[in-house]
């Protein structure tokens, strides 16, 4: 048997060539492991589960085990067979991270950057939203959104209109609950599924089961604003500075190379309508550079996100066509301007000043006692260990010190005038 080309493999890669290459009049060759895709379990989607469980279907792979997770091993399903794991992952349509291409490219793959490999991706897609700069229409993949609504969600918009309700107020009410729990409080329920939620007759919203609770610092809050700001200025530089001060990124790593993977994140969203733009996705897609950066898991912020996601899907299943940020959006700008102002910096600067002073008798005081027993020899020193007990200490960065400075003569400033 002879051939233009043979192709290993028989995954999304080597059929999407092979099709290529057919339709150029080239012959070709594919070399496959697999079987077929005619299964019910691969051409229902709902069934997802059991290719993914089944060695008809997956290779069985396992992960390493994993430190993190008390040395487990976790399953880490790949197709082996005609379309590979796209055969067998229910039909999601899922591109590779922008990040992963450029670092290919940097690491030597010429070509492999995701400015070079975007073309392709247009090319290849037919998406149902039609052509935009991260999207193209008229390839050989068709991309849309689910065609059947759950019919349970269906009954839930009508219950809720039939009680005189009016879906986009209630969505605007929803989002600024959500939005004034989080960012104005710190203090957030972060269970809110439908079950959790009921809709009283006046309208109000009714939060039951309080088991699942997320909590945000004042600190944490002000960084959130100040990332929100650099986002939607395009200013990855000053997102990347806020994540670096923040301590979420490691000092080690590059920060020109983290504000690339922001702006991998960010641009796609640009110019994009709010009905397109998923804020909580946005938060998600932030955490998958973690690994790459070798960035700590941050508890509260991943109850955020999974928070944010199931709210925003609460909101479409209510109206599709409402962004429930966008109602909010109001309320953001308020919370940002104020956050961020030199009265708020200045407030919370007093604040911890005034912390500090109330705690200065009790410091002297244990200050006049350790004197005492040192002075009746009670009190016997390692020096070894009070060495090594201070370099243990956590330092304090400089420019928080110099912030702190900053406080107190803007302070003074005030009060002489």
């Amino acid at each position: 048997m002879e051939a233009d080309y043979v192709i290993v493999g028989a995954g999304s890669a080597g059929c999407a060539m092979a099709y290529r290459l057919a339709e150029a009049g080239k012959s070709v060759l594919v070399v496959k492991h697999g079987g077929t895709d005619a299964g019910p379990f691969i051409q229902m989607p709902g069934a997802l589960s059991y290719p993914m469980n089944m060695r008809r279907y997956d290779w069985g792979y396992r992960t390493e085990p994993e430190p993190h997770l008390n040395g487990r091993r976790l399953a880490c399903p790949r197709g082996k067979v005609i379309g590979g794991s796209s055969s067998i992952n229910g039909m999601v349509y899922v591109r590779g991270h922008a990040l992963d291409y450029d670092h290919w490219r940097d690491q030597g793959c010429d070509g492999w950057g995701y400015a070079d490999v975007l073309p392709y991706f247009k090319r290849s897609e037919d998406n149902a939203r039609g052509a935009n700069a991260y999207h193209g229409v008229g390839g050989p993949l068709r991309v849309e959104d689910p065609r059947t609504p759950n019919p349970l969600s269906l009954a839930f918009v009508d219950a809720a209109v039939q009680a005189g309700h009016d879906p986009r107020a209630l969505i605007g009410r929803a989002a600024a609950v959500i939005f004034n729990q989080v960012f104005r409080d710190g203090f957030f329920h972060a269970d809110l599924h439908p079950g959790n939620l009921f809709v009283a007759e006046d309208g109000a919203l009714i939060a039951v089961d309080f088991g699942i609770m997320g909590r945000l610092d004042k600190e944490t809050r002000r960084y959130l604003a100040e990332m929100l700001v650099g986002f939607l200025t395009s200013d990855y530089a000053y997102v990347a500075e806020v994540h670096f001060r923040a301590g979420y990124v490691p000092p080690t790593e590059s920060k020109a190379a983290f504000a690339q993977a922001c702006r991998s994140i960010g641009e796609p969203i640009l110019g994009l309508p709010a009905n397109e733009i998923s804020f909580g996705r946005l938060i998600a897609q932030l955490f998958q550079v973690t690994e790459a950066f070798h960035m700590e898991t941050q508890p509260h912020l991943l109850l955020l996100q999974k928070t944010m996601m199931v709210a925003e899907g609460v909101s479409r299943n209510l109206d599709p066509t409402i962004n429930m940020w966008q109602l909010a959006q109001p309320l953001m700008e308020r919370w940002v301007a104020d956050i961020l102002s030199p009265q708020t910096r200045v407030r919370d600067a007093t604040h911890e000043i005034v912390d500090a002073l109330q705690r200065l008798p009790q410091v002297v005081d244990n200050l006049d006692k350790a004197a005492r027993s040192l002075a009746r020899g009670n009190v016997q020193i390692n020096v070894q260990n009070v060495d090594a007990d201070i370099d243990a200490l956590p330092r304090q960065p400089t420019n928080v010190l110099l912030a702190g400075i900053a406080a107190i003569l803007i302070l003074i400033l005030l009060l002489q005038l």
